[in-house]
């Protein structure tokens, strides 16, 4: 393995061990109404935030996008997010296009852990370049599952949430913007 490969290895499994994934409990039988999003405040220059892209009351579920702007050399985003559990969990990830160009292939993963969840997002295939991110580039979708009732802050560890280039120096990242999650 060349040791652009072992970085990226690295970087995956930095993401999904951030503390470990941990099993979650089902749904129990709730019947979600009402499921909104309702950001700390607008994402900028510098930032990665979060957004609702969908919301699913009737089948438990909603979708937040991982959106980055005016961030250089982006390889790879790996991100811890706090939340209550038992209001929702985080399944699972897809990628979004931010961080496609060259021949790179895209990497994706979440789940959730003890704090709340853990994703990953990076290129792979194209050990040589990381990416510009600008005009509110989706690096990524993360899928929840709703549990019960209630009002949980969604907020990133930001001293467990990265953005990293091609040899996994950081990126700097102004600020790390969550939310606030409301179930009905």
């Amino acid at each position: 393995m060349t040791s652009h490969g072992a970085r990226i290895l690295l970087l995956f499994i930095f993401a999904l061990a951030l503390l470990g994934l941990t099993a979650c409990g089902g749904g129990g039988g709730f019947a979600a109404t009402s499921i909104t999003f309702t950001p700390d405040g607008p994402g900028g220059a510098g930032d990665i935030w979060l957004e609702l892209e969908s919301a699913n009351p009737p089948g438990n579920s909603f979708k937040l996008k991982v959106i980055g702007d005016e961030l250089k050399g982006v390889y790879g985003v790996a991100g811890r997010l706090k939340f209550d559990r038992a209001i929702c969990s985080l399944k699972g990830a897809k990628a979004g296009d931010a961080l496609k160009g060259n021949s790179a292939e895209i990497i994706a993963a979440g789940g959730s852990n003890d704090e709340g969840g853990v994703f990953g997002f990076s290129r792979s295939k194209d050990y040589q370049h990381g990416v510009n991110l600008s005009a509110n580039k989706v690096i990524g979708v993360l899928e929840f599952k709703v549990e019960s009732a209630g009002t949980t802050t969604i907020s990133f560890n930001t001293k467990r949430s990265n953005a990293l280039n091609q040899i996994l120096d950081d990126v700097e990242v102004a600020h790390w913007l969550g939310g606030t999650l409301k179930v009905e």
